[in-house]
């Protein structure tokens, strides 16, 4: 059943992709999707999908984003990997460098431990530098997380308000090569012990205007994290290398 679940949860977000893509330039939005496929065969048998897409709008003092992805890979047709996650955030500029925003986001890694993971976050930011070249801005929120593990101890609270910190850094090397690194950091205002990090950061290498390579990286480290029995924890640091192929509308 979960591996139904799966492949249901990954076919809906190609769906919403390819939609916010078919519709992107006709009602002004802007989005970019990225597919990556890996196989091999012979003594073991392997497969990795991941797919991405952000799609958002600018409008003249705020932005609406949405961002979601997914990453399963099968090995002797048994899943050994599978991660998902649905973003939206809406922000609004005070000034040309500070700014609010609200945001919600879910996420699924079964085999870190978690079911579903619901966060929603009111904060504010700042744009420290931002042209042609660069663009550097940080964010400051407080967050409501709401998490179901795939194994329940009893006795912890997996319901916690929260502070986000975190970044989103973009480098244009030239006309076709930039890098990007967006991280956020989540603490647990009820267990100072409980915080956990996402980092992402990737390498972009245009082919024309709609096409481009790109090679990701994203870490997951969670301080504390879920148990896979009563006595044993999951170990605290995943890693996600992916090799996709970028689609601009």
């Amino acid at each position: 059943m979960k591996r139904r679940n799966g492949f249901g949860i990954a076919a809906l977000l190609l769906a919403l992709a390819t939609t916010g893509a078919i519709h992107a330039e006709d009602e002004g939005w802007k989005d970019s999707a990225e597919l990556g496929f890996l196989a091999t065969s012979g003594n073991t048998d392997t497969t990795t999908l991941s797919l991405a897409n952000d799609l958002w709008r600018d409008w003249d003092k705020s932005k609406f984003q949405l961002k979601l992805g997914a990453v399963r890979s099968e090995t002797d047709s048994v899943t050994t990997a599978e991660n998902y996650y649905l973003t939206a955030r809406y922000g609004r500029d005070i000034t040309d460098t500070f700014f609010w925003y609200v945001g919600a986001g879910w996420d699924r890694n079964e085999f870190s431990g978690i079911e579903n993971r619901y966060v929603g976050e009111v904060g504010a930011g700042n744009t420290w530098v931002d042209n042609e070249k660069v663009k550097f801005t940080t964010i400051y929120a407080l967050t409501y997380t709401d998490q179901e593990d795939v194994f329940v101890v009893e006795g912890i609270d997996d319901s916690f308000a929260g502070v986000r910190l975190g970044w989103g850094y973009k480098h244009q090397f030239s006309e076709t090569t930039s890098y990007n690194n967006d991280l956020t950091v989540d603490f647990n205002l009820d267990e100072s012990d409980d915080w956990r990090a996402d980092m992402t950061q990737g390498l972009t290498v245009a082919m024309s205007k709609k096409l481009a390579l790109k090679l990701g990286w994203r870490l997951l480290y969670d301080n504390e994290p879920a148990f896979a029995s009563d006595l044993e924890q999951l170990d605290d640091l995943d890693s996600i290398v992916t090799v996709s192929l970028v689609i601009n509308f």
